[in-house]
């Protein structure tokens, strides 16, 4: 079961839900950059928040581990916020596109399992 985290745009906002339930098909066009770069940001600041949060409410957890993913996720974040704006030449901007979206998810996914092993 494949997991795409893009579809906060679409739902209400519910605190920390999508990370562990939602499914979107790969049907779902993104409208633009803004879009793109906004559902990021979302993204990744949600998970920034989840591992502050699992930081401070258990205290069985190593800071380095917490340092890390931390700044692994500020990585992911400045890496695909990158990619968006300027975007390879000679690439079809669609398959582009639809190649970081790909790589976004697994990479959110990764960060999920690594805030569930905390």
């Amino acid at each position: 079961m494949e997991q795409n985290f893009f579809c906060i745009i679409c739902t209400t906002y519910l605190i920390f839900n999508y990370l562990w339930h939602v499914e979107i098909s790969n049907k779902s066009n993104m409208a633009n950059k803004r879009t793109l770069k906004r559902s990021i940001n979302y993204i990744c600041g949600d998970l920034f928040a989840e591992v502050a949060a699992t930081s401070l409410y258990n205290k069985d957890v190593k800071q380095e581990n917490v340092d890390a993913l931390l700044t692994s996720i500020l990585r992911v974040h400045n890496d695909f916020i990158r990619r968006v704006s300027h975007p390879e030449p000679g690439l079809a901007p669609k398959a582009y596109y639809k190649a970081i979206i790909e790589d976004f998810n697994k990479q959110a996914i990764e960060i999920v399992d690594h805030i569930q092993n905390l």
